[in-house]
């Protein structure tokens, strides 16, 4: 907000605007099949990830990942993702 010339009242403040996102049926990435996962995903606490990611992608990504706790740090996800591509890969060989 800030103070308008004329009136003096508080209104917007076109120039602190942010640019807002809206993910829509958000859901998990489809993996490529690999006969490896190799990564370094980011590391990022869960009490940071509005802050470093904003309040709509760490929404979209929890929603996604329903059965994941919230509480979790980000890469938690990631490492989620992997477990279940790695059992899938193990049922798939027997």
């Amino acid at each position: 907000m800030k103070v308008h010339p004329v009136s003096g009242n508080l209104v917007s403040d076109e120039s602190a605007r942010i640019e807002v996102y809206c993910y829509t049926n958000p859901r998990e990435a489809e993996w490529p099949k690999a006969d490896f996962i190799v990564g370094n995903p980011p590391f990022i606490g869960n009490k940071r990830m509005r802050e470093r990611l904003g309040d709509g992608y760490t929404e979209a990504v929890r929603r996604a990942h329903a059965n994941t706790a919230e509480t979790v740090d980000f890469v938690m996800y990631w490492w989620a993702m992997a477990a279940r591509a790695v059992a899938q890969m193990r049922a798939n060989r027997t």
